[in-house]
């Protein structure tokens, strides 16, 4: 049974520059290749080992909307660790009820290494005092890794953690081993009927499981385009992820159904898309 690095290696063999994501903000569009994914992803595995990362340790990554988010996950994998995405704070939350929760969680994994925005680390530094936890910005990976080298890893190996929003309670976490994910989205996409001409859009954020495996992991295995807008810039302006749809030829996008009610109630039905 292959694994997700195995993907991986292919992704660098054939797919290396090709659009892997047109990442849209503040009404920039960043093109981002197959090959920039690797390259960082590469870059952020040394750091990791560099920082004393071994085969199986948890890497959390919390950070807002950036590419980093492909790069410091991909390379927890390719560093041989377990990655795992984590909600950024936000204004509507209580800061002492988020701080508190992250400590429990941070304590119940046993993360490794943390992977966060410069403005997040004097707070983490704090909670994560207690649990061993190393500390990590986008800011100290440098731009190429020394060596490129793929982890050995097993099918039945976890390949990533996934969480639950953690609305009702402490978040719940699964342990996805490379085995399910790959069965998961080759049913998936087949289901479907997803091919090489297709593209996905989406603002889904990437610790929500719809956003993570539907849009990142799928198009990444899938070497499908995606179009990856920000969270919070499509709830200020929800006419955006039409735009980008007809902008862009979209031919899948998810929503929850929350989203379905947004778009109902703030675009007008005058509204003229493609």
């Amino acid at each position: 049974m292959r694994t997700l690095i195995d993907y991986l290696k292919e992704l660098d063999e054939r797919a290396a520059d090709q659009v892997f994501c047109h990442f849209l903000e503040r009404g920039e569009d960043r093109p981002v290749t197959f090959r920039e994914v690797l390259r960082r992803g590469f870059a952020y595995a040394e750091s990791y080992r560099r920082r004393g990362l071994d085969q199986g340790d948890v890497v959390v990554i919390i950070l807002e909307h950036s590419d980093d988010l492909f790069y410091a996950f991909v390379g927890a994998m390719l560093a041989g660790g377990v990655p795992t995405m984590m909600a950024p704070a936000t204004e509507k939350q209580d800061p002492a009820l988020y701080w508190r929760a992250q400590q429990q969680l941070f304590q119940r994994i046993g993360a490794k290494l943390l992977v966060t925005y410069p403005d997040n680390v004097p707070e983490i530094s704090r909670i994560a005092a207690s649990s061993a936890t190393t500390i990590i910005t986008p800011d100290d990976v440098p731009a190429e890794s020394v060596e490129r080298r793929f982890p050995r890893v097993e099918s039945d190996d976890v390949a990533f953690l996934q969480f639950s929003s953690g609305t009702t309670g402490l978040k719940k976490g699964v342990a996805l081993r490379h085995r399910a994910v790959i069965k998961q989205i080759e049913s998936y996409a087949q289901c479907l009927g997803i091919g090489d001409d297709d593209r996905i859009v989406s603002w889904l954020p990437l610790y929500h499981d719809m956003g993570l495996i539907a849009c990142f992991i799928l198009p990444l295995l899938r070497r499908i385009p995606v179009v990856m807008m920000d969270p919070f810039e499509w709830v200020c302006d929800p006419k955006s992820l039409f735009r980008a749809i007809e902008s862009y030829r979209g031919s899948f996008v998810w929503l929850p159904n929350f989203a379905f009610n947004h778009l109902c109630q703030t675009v007008p039905p005058d509204g003229d898309y493609d």
